[in-house]
């Protein structure tokens, strides 16, 4: 029997205008897959024990032959389903997967650089400027995909002591290894396989675009990695946490100069003030960027002679700490309004690459070798500052950092945010 592609995704009710992709990518595993083939997630609690995700309560998927009249599949105990599943290695994946194209976003970086503080500001700030600014909305198709950045964003902007001095790690957690609350444990090919869990946001033309009424929308889906997934030796058949990379539309390299010893002395030395306050001093952050690409070149199948052909951008974190080291940095919004366009704003792609262009230069003279390592690995490389906080830490009791909650530094966010989307204007409708 022939199965209808939109019946076998649950897309039948009556009213539906709903077009398929040709092809779907699974967000947790990579792996490519037609949408008449996606699983559905049972509903019936007696059909607990999904052999390949290693868990006694997890509910089976399910391939169906039964729908309800609004196009929902029927579990084997006639209970309707409304989940869907990856028909490779059985992780729910969210409805728009089938029918959106979506964008991977991957985050280099080594431990304490500032990875998930810099998701958590970066989203917070993307769900009010892209409306502001853009006329595009910025939102979780799925909150429970995102639960755990929901949760960094609320402990940093929705705190309820805001005022109350805190320590970093009291905000978010440091990321582990193997988090459950990051990755998954999945069985493919009779082998355990440990896959990163993806955040997805949705992009779509809102109120007052001049795309609105068009039904077009985007996926986005990005990663927190643990700076020790990066070391060299940890890309093995057995741990996929970043096969991501294989995938990624844009990279973000975190580069922390607060874990540089030169420039942390010479900070010391123009400011007269100690940084004793950041207590990671870390002097492999090029061999994780170094090993970071040597991942990607393998898992796409580069040769020497081929660039990465997507936007590189390299992020140095903390900026409060070691910006009067780069006193002609401006962190002005890189917004342009449009004349007659009302709310709807452009890209100052020239504020961004005179940012980009003075950061170059100050890399090259305190880490040229990391300069190196990106220009000859990319042919778009993007050089911005960013402080989270918008504040550096202070020495509290005991000597430990501490860092206050009501400066959370959006303005620094701005140019990292949008830069990689520059490069897919006509993709996310910024073009207006």
């Amino acid at each position: 029997m022939t199965c209808n592609p939109q019946k076998a995704c649950g897309f039948m009710a009556p009213a539906s205008k709903v077009t398929l992709r040709q092809s779907a990518t699974c967000p947790n595993c990579m792996g490519k897959f037609a949408p008449e083939d996606v699983l559905w997630v049972s509903s019936h609690q007696s059909l607990a024990g999904d052999r390949r995700l290693r868990r006694e309560d997890a509910l089976m998927r399910v391939l169906p032959s039964r729908f309800s009249p609004e196009g929902f599949a029927i579990d084997p105990k006639g209970v309707v389903c409304k989940k869907l599943a990856c028909p490779n290695c059985h992780l729910e994946i969210p409805r728009e997967v089938l029918e959106s194209r979506i964008k991977f976003f991957s985050i280099i970086g080594t431990p304490g650089s500032g990875k998930s503080f810099l998701l958590a500001c970066m989203t917070h700030e993307l769900r009010r400027v892209m409306q502001d600014k853009f006329l595009l909305r910025f939102f979780d198709p799925d909150p429970t995909f995102n639960n755990a950045l929901i949760q960094y964003e609320n402990n940093i902007f929705h705190n309820p002591a805001p005022d109350k001095q805190c320590t970093p790690d009291d905000l978010i957690r440091r990321t582990q290894e193997l988090d459950d609350s990051l990755f998954n444990e999945v069985l493919i090919s009779d082998q355990a396989v440990n896959l990163a869990k993806p955040f997805i946001f949705q992009i779509e033309p809102g109120n007052g675009h001049p795309r609105v009424n068009n039904n077009e929308h985007r996926l986005i889906s990005l990663y927190d990695n643990s700076g020790e997934s990066f070391k060299t030796g940890k890309d093995t058949s057995e741990n996929q946490v970043t096969i991501h990379l294989r995938e990624a539309d844009a990279l973000f390299y975190l580069f922390d100069p607060t874990q540089n010893i030169r420039i942390r002395k010479e900070a010391e030395r123009v400011q007269q003030q100690s940084m004793n306050s950041y207590k990671n001093i870390d002097d492999r952050q090029e061999t994780i960027l170094s090993e970071a690409l040597t991942r990607i070149w393998r898992h796409r199948g580069l040769s020497a002679s081929n660039k990465y052909d997507c936007p590189l951008i390299v992020i140095l974190t903390k900026w409060d700490s070691w910006c009067h080291l780069v006193p002609d940095v401006s962190m002005a919004d890189p917004f342009i309004s449009q004349p007659g366009k009302g709310a709807q704003h452009l890209l100052s792609i020239p504020a961004i690459k005179q940012a980009s262009k003075e950061m170059k230069k100050f890399l090259e003279n305190y880490a040229p070798n990391i300069v190196n390592a990106c220009e000859n690995f990319a042919q778009d490389v993007i050089y911005i500052p960013v402080s989270s906080f918008g504040s550096r830490p202070t020495l509290g009791p005991e000597n430990k950092a501490r860092s206050s909650l009501v400066k959370s530094g959006r303005s620094g966010l701005r140019c990292p945010c949008f830069t990689p989307w520059r490069k897919q204007l006509k993709t996310f409708y910024l073009s207006g």
